[in-house]
């Protein structure tokens, strides 16, 4: 899955830094003033997963992407990235299987 999130594509990458929004109450979420978004810091897979379900704006932390971006990602790297964790899963219940 790691490999599919560095491929990740953005529709829009914003150019402002983490450090640059505003702090809310919950750690993990900013707001962003420039384009008045709360934006979901993504520090696992199942934390990108759930925000681009929602269409949230995500800040992907580099503990899962090389480096830290945030931003919308465009609707082929949201599939891409559920189609990956399909293949996951069903790898996985082959191997329960054997």
């Amino acid at each position: 899955m790691n490999t599919e999130i560095k491929k990740l594509v953005f529709s829009y990458e914003c150019d402002k830094g983490w450090d640059s929004l505003t702090l809310t109450e919950n750690p993990s979420i900013r707001f962003c003033s420039g384009c008045q978004e709360n934006v979901f810091l993504c520090g696992s897979v199942e934390g990108l997963k759930e925000a681009v379900q929602f269409e949230r704006c995500v800040a992907i932390d580099e503990l899962i992407g090389s480096i830290p971006r945030m931003g919308f990602l465009d609707s082929d790297s949201v599939f891409n990235l559920m189609v990956a964790d399909a293949k996951e899963k069903n790898a996985a219940l082959r191997e329960s299987d054997s």
